[in-house]
C-alpha cells in the first residue's frame, strides 16, 4: 500500500526529505533568530547549497495543494 502511495507522489523522495529538513530547520532558526531565516542562513544551517534550498522550497510549495472548493480566507464567518 505504501508503495502505491509513493508512486502517486510526483516529488522525488530525496527532495521530499530535504523539504522536511528545511521545514524543521526553518522552525529552529526562527526561534533562535526571532525572525524568518534567509535562504543563505538555511543553506548554512543545513550544509546545503542555495540551489538545493530553492529546490526544497519549491517542493514544499508544490506539495501544498489547495482545494478549489475551499474558501481562501481564514475567517469562514465572512460567508
Amino acid at each position: 500500500m505504501l508503495d502505491g502511495i509513493r508512486k502517486m507522489d510526483w516529488i522525488p523522495r530525496g527532495l521530499r526529505e530535504k523539504a522536511k529538513k528545511l521545514t524543521s530547520a526553518s522552525r529552529d532558526l526562527e526561534q533562535t533568530l526571532m525572525r524568518s531565516p534567509t535562504e543563505e542562513e538555511l543553506a548554512t544551517y543545513l550544509q546545503l547549497s542555495i540551489e538545493e534550498v530553492d529546490q526544497a522550497m519549491s517542493a514544499l510549495s508544490l506539495s501544498t495543494l489547495l482545494s478549489l472548493d475551499e474558501p481562501m480566507n481564514e475567517n469562514e464567518d465572512d460567508g
